[in-house]
């Protein structure tokens, strides 16, 4: 027999063979469109109906999208997504039944929303978000010289803190800093004056007036 002939029929039925498989498995996977999944053993697993839910997570103060986390706290094997940075869009596929949905970020007030899944249904939910209430004060008053009354300009700081320095106004020498409730020692300091130190308490919603007399050195 022509080798040739055997070479020929032998590559013919290796394309007949990778054919046969590929029209299996179409037909396989229309199967699991159609009817479910099936396990090694032949065992058929359906799978389950789905339905969506979209919208948009924004700042409710301000309308801007947020890039916020979302998760179902009955569910947590569906575990979580995030909204899109740019536009807060989210679009969530899961099973049909009730879901909440548990919206979150950073400085903002949680929120939860429920929603009943529709099989082949797109639900339309949109969240906003509060911002936290951060607690804080205010102090302000006004820097003079002692012997003249004239205003200065001079550097307020908070020693042992984080509160970032603030400068009297050098037209009027008055200064305003916002910073939580707390007590703090408030030191002035302006070039050619001996520095001043004063005890002040913040309180959450209140405003100190502080006034500072500094003296020439």
């Amino acid at each position: 027999m022509d080798a040739g002939f055997l070479v020929g029929n032998v590559k013919r039925s290796e394309e007949m063979a990778r054919l046969e498989r590929g029209v299996l498995g179409v037909l396989f996977l229309s199967a699991i469109v159609a009817t479910g999944c099936y396990t090694p053993q032949g065992q058929k697993t359906l799978v389950p109906p789905v339905g969506f839910v979209t919208g948009k997570i924004y700042d409710e103060e301000t309308d801007l999208p947020l890039a916020a986390e979302i998760t179902f706290p009955l569910d947590p094997s569906l575990g979580g997504v995030v909204s899109a940075p740019e536009t807060g869009i989210f679009r969530l596929t899961l099973p049909v039944g009730i879901h909440r949905l548990h919206v979150e970020k950073d400085g903002y007030k949680p929120f939860e929303v429920p929603v009943d899944v529709t099989e082949g249904r797109t639900i339309l939910r949109d969240v906003s978000l509060t911002r936290k209430r951060v607690a804080k004060g205010t102090v302000t008053g006004r820097v003079t010289d002692a012997s003249t009354g004239l205003p200065l300009g001079a550097m307020i700081t908070f020693p042992g803190t984080a509160v970032p320095a603030t400068a009297s106004d050098l037209r009027n020498g008055i200064y305003k800093t916002t910073l939580p409730p707390g007590t703090y020692v408030v030191t002035v300091i302006a070039q050619g004056y001996l520095s001043v130190s004063s005890p002040v308490v913040v309180m959450d919603g209140a405003s100190v007036i502080q006034n500072f007399e500094l003296r020439k050195k």
